[in-house]
């Protein structure tokens, strides 16, 4: 579902105030949203990273965005803390209405460690492209985001969105490795309806993630249909 949800509050002559949910879909109202979603402080609230300073960040810890926890990196010297943290705020700030709405390539979980046992926590979308280019130039990215060869096979599956959340279609099982690492960097962190299943080597870890329609090959979406 590309739908948003949208909260109108409106005041009243009396001076009280009374609050509305609504869903409206995106592509009807790209006008109205760009503006918001583009503008400082929806990006504000939508990064962590935009409301810590420099010298809060004490280490950096990246993990898998889909599922591999065990893939982790911890970067604590001063110098890498400090370009991956500007250069992320730097992405951050660049993000377009497109590149958020569409939430795709969320591979990488970020933690920032501020503290003593205090965190933020974040992503880092393949659209974060200057954050990218300097993980994969400090062979990071490698290490953290997986191959298709760390699973068995992916499943595509689409969900009935209206109430039971059943699986109502899903696709063979893919065991192309050139189209499971396509897959990887389709995963989302919007929408509910369609979803990629990554079952791993080990016989007995799936990951799920999210997926938009329209990102996907077209040979999938036929198998959906």
């Amino acid at each position: 579902s590309r739908d948003n949800m949208v909260i109108f509050v409106y005041e009243l002559k009396d001076g009280s105030h009374v609050m509305r949910q609504y869903s409206l879909p995106n592509h009807k109202y790209d006008n109205v949203y760009k503006p918001i979603v583009e503008s400082d402080e929806y990006k504000e609230n939508l990064y962590p990273v935009l409301s810590l300073k420099e010298n809060e960040v004490q280490q950096i810890i990246l993990t898998n965005g889909i599922g591999f926890m065990e893939k982790q990196e911890v970067i604590s010297d001063s110098n890498g803390v400090k370009e991956l943290f500007n250069l992320m705020k730097q992405d951050a700030r660049a993000q377009t209405y497109g590149d958020i709405i569409r939430g795709k390539g969320m591979l990488i979980n970020v933690e920032f460690i501020t503290g003593k046992d205090r965190m933020r926590t974040d992503q880092i979308p393949l659209t974060f492209t200057k954050t990218i280019k300097w993980l994969k130039e400090h062979h990071l990215y490698d290490k953290v985001v997986p191959k298709a060869d760390e699973f068995d096979y992916v499943v595509v599956k689409k969900y009935n969105i209206n109430g039971s959340h059943e699986e109502i279609a899903s696709t063979e099982e893919i065991t192309d490795k050139n189209k499971i690492n396509q897959l990887i960097k389709l995963s989302s962190d919007k929408g509910l309806e369609y979803s990629i299943d990554f079952v791993s080597k080990n016989g007995h870890s799936n990951y799920e993630v999210n997926v938009q329609y329209e990102d996907l090959p077209n040979d999938i979406k036929k198998q959906l249909n």
